[in-house]
């Protein structure tokens, strides 16, 4: 295991999702399910901000730190997850544990964002 994980499970998150792309028509969806993540909807639209910002070369994210951000949109805009959708209310609730795992883990990189978009 890589130094640079705290544990086997992060490293395979890691591994599945750096090499995924994500495009915006995924970022536009995410963008329109936010609403519907109720106090987190800012935090998940502060994520693709992050990422729009990285691709248009403003902002840099380490390899890492962008494959869980993107894992996390992909994750929260995908159907199909551990708790579908269309199930009312307990369909968000394990996107909403997935972006609250995302916040916790990237609060440093977060802060340096925010940071960056005040100035």
């Amino acid at each position: 295991m890589s130094n640079q994980f705290e544990d086997e499970e992060q490293e395979k998150y890691f591994n599945e999702f750096q090499s995924e792309n994500i495009d915006d028509g995924t970022l536009r969806k995410g963008e329109k399910k936010a609403g519907k993540l109720g106090s987190l909807a800012r935090d998940f639209l502060l994520l693709i901000q992050m990422v729009k910002d990285h691709f248009s070369g403003d902002f840099n994210i380490d390899a890492k730190s962008l494959a869980i951000i993107i894992g996390t949109i992909v994750y929260v805009v995908s159907p199909i997850d551990a708790v579908p959708d269309v199930i009312p209310v307990l369909g968000y609730t394990d996107d909403a544990a997935i972006l609250g795992i995302t916040l916790k883990q990237l609060l440093e990189l977060i802060s340096r964002y925010k940071n960056y978009r005040n100035k």
